[in-house]
């Protein structure tokens, strides 16, 4: 199901730069925030991580997961999204790892890292725009 409006779909794109602010939930349930890259696949988006670090921890035990969305240069307009995430042990992580390396470096990865996939579902977005508001 498309939850996001057309006129936000320039952040979903790996032409743009938009950066997720991803949080999700300690053992004793407390939230924490990570800047992190991403692509959009369809509905979800994807993002990888060590396979110990502590977002993947989190997500593998509590996958319910918030993030917003904010394009470079203009923090004004963001998207908010609360999802599910699911470990996505189908996909090839060096290639999910190249594509967002593409997107925001530019380039082909220079550093390989052990990776893994994490694809977040949404259940739910909405859309803000501050824009008139802001000076």
């Amino acid at each position: 199901m498309k939850q996001v409006p057309d006129d936000y779909a320039d952040m979903l794109t790996d032409d743009g730069r938009s950066f997720m602010m991803l949080t999700t939930l300690l053992n004793d349930g407390s939230p924490i925030v990570t800047p992190i890259w991403f692509t959009a696949e369809g509905d979800d988006y994807l993002i990888t991580t060590h396979p110990d670090s502590l977002k993947a921890r989190n997500m593998r035990a509590r996958p319910a997961v918030a993030f917003a969305l904010v394009i470079e240069g203009n923090m004004a307009r963001y998207l908010g999204v609360r999802g599910t995430a699911t470990e996505a042990l189908d996909m090839y992580a060096k290639a999910v790892q190249a594509r967002i390396v593409r997107k925001y470096e530019g380039h082909d990865p220079t550093v390989e890292r052990e990776e893994t996939v994490f694809r977040i579902t949404p259940n739910k977005t909405n859309a803000f725009d501050y824009s008139d508001y802001m000076a």
